[in-house]
């Protein structure tokens, strides 16, 4: 008889548990969101109208990659412009991020692990949209004699607000971020004392969940440095847990993530709205 088993049903904690979990996740957003907008303010020094001179109809744009300058001349009824234009040019980016800071959705499990994450990103200049594709893993609970481990699959897209920072070449941008998930979370026990082919047991559940969250970017150059905090909605999964039916636990979770990335560009002369990216 397994006399050591775990009551994980908790469904009223559950739901209480997820409407806090959603008041912190607005708490990460006006915090990282909001309030840096707010104190920094929006830069408009991006675009700049020539004073006097020569050509007499004319505009500077600082481009977030590099600081390109063109001219619109007038001759006439004709007009023309100089330099090769490409406007909306893609890029890639590539990162990794390690989580400072993580919770779980079922309660009275503590921190074991921290959250670690591989990502791409695509996008194009100039577009506040861009697509992210990535996992997150090595993150883990653990409750007495058991460990939860979560591991997910992410997919979804990412909202960058325009630049707040005036110090150039440095840029700051906010943004949002949420999409769909793959998850697989592994129950395993540990130690089951008096059962030794119960010892060490892992069981398995999947399914498919979201994701939201919200983050800062810090960028130099190609170079990004992104604080993220990011809200896991796994759902619920069935395991035994040392008992004799199976019992829900809630695999989602909460972390905030420091992301390093690097952009690559692809194209010559790209020129976009000055405002994003």
């Amino acid at each position: 008889m397994l006399t050591n088993r775990i009551n994980f049903n908790h469904s009223q904690s559950n739901h209480l548990t997820t409407i806090l979990y959603i008041v912190e996740l607005c708490w990460f957003a006006l915090i990282f969101v909001f309030i840096p907008s707010i104190a920094l303010g929006s830069d408009g020094h991006d675009l700049k109208r020539y004073q006097g001179g020569k050509p007499k109809h004319g505009w500077q744009i600082q481009n977030k990659e590099s600081s390109i300058s063109f001219r619109l001349r007038k001759d006439g009824r004709h007009k023309r412009y100089g330099g090769k234009i490409s406007i909306g040019s893609p890029y890639l980016e590539v990162g990794a991020g390690y989580g400072i800071w993580y919770k779980a959705q079922q309660p009275k499990m503590a921190n074991y692990q921290s959250p670690m994450e591989v990502f791409v990103e695509y996008g194009h200049l100039g577009n506040p949209i861009s697509y992210q594709l990535g996992a997150n893993f090595n993150t883990a609970f653990v409750q007495e004699i058991f460990v939860l481990k979560p591991k997910v699959i992410f997919a979804g897209a990412k909202y960058t607000l325009p630049n707040i920072s005036n110090q150039a070449p440095f840029r700051i941008h906010p943004y949002t971020t949420a999409g769909i998930t793959g998850w697989q979370t592994n129950l395993t026990d540990r130690v089951y004392p008096g059962i030794i082919s119960y010892e060490f047991k892992t069981e398995k559940d999947k399914g498919v969940g979201a994701y939201a969250g919200a983050g800062v970017s810090f960028k130099y150059k190609q170079w990004s440095l992104s604080p993220q905090f990011t809200y896991y909605l796994s759902g619920i999964g069935q395991y035994l847990a040392g008992a004799f039916e199976k019992q829900d636990i809630n695999t989602g979770y909460m972390s905030a993530t420091v992301r390093l990335a690097y952009r690559f560009r692809f194209g010559t002369n790209k020129i976009a709205c000055p405002s994003y990216n």
